[in-house]
């Protein structure tokens, strides 16, 4: 059973057509539940996803992921294909552009535009990754942990975790 098989889940994201899919930290992967019942999994690829954390989808069915552990934002594409959607996969950083950094990216979510906002959890930040892959920062101060309620770069977050919007 699904259940069974759990070893310690994290996002949740849902699709337009009522499929649940969650990242599983324990075991690599990313699993779909499909509304009419049963699961199956999306891929199983314990060599590319380590301690995914974060998980959104879009309308026409691709999902994102936050690949916690090598330090980037996964595509999964309505087809089955993986690849790096943003960051660099093993190099913890930071970085505006397309050749952005992440330091374990942790919750995602997607806007009405396609934009792709990340809590960047050691960084301190809050990311947003525009269609076009163009990486820029939304709000925080650059590895500065604190607590402070501001606009932009003048905010401080003390490790984000997750991050939506409305």
């Amino acid at each position: 059973t699904l259940a069974d098989g759990l070893k310690n889940p994290s996002g949740v994201a849902v699709d337009g057509s009522g499929n649940v899919f969650f990242a599983d930290q324990g075991s690599n992967t990313v699993t779909e539940i499909l509304a009419a019942g049963g699961y199956t999994m999306v891929k199983r690829l314990g060599t590319v996803f380590n301690g995914p954390w974060g998980v959104a989808v879009d309308g026409s069915g691709n999902v994102y992921v936050s690949d916690y552990s090598n330090q980037v934002i996964r595509l999964i594409t309505a087809s089955g294909n993986v690849s790096t959607y943003a960051g660099s996969p093993g190099h913890a950083g930071y970085g505006d552009g397309a050749n952005a950094f992440f330091n374990f990216p942790t919750g995602i979510a997607l806007d009405s535009m396609g934009n792709l906002y990340v809590a960047d959890s050691q960084n301190q930040l809050i990311r947003k990754i525009a269609p076009g892959g163009n990486v820029s920062t939304v709000a925080g101060s650059y590895f500065v942990a604190g607590s402070v309620d501001a606009n932009g770069l003048a905010a401080q977050f003390n490790t984000p975790q997750g991050v939506t919007v409305d």
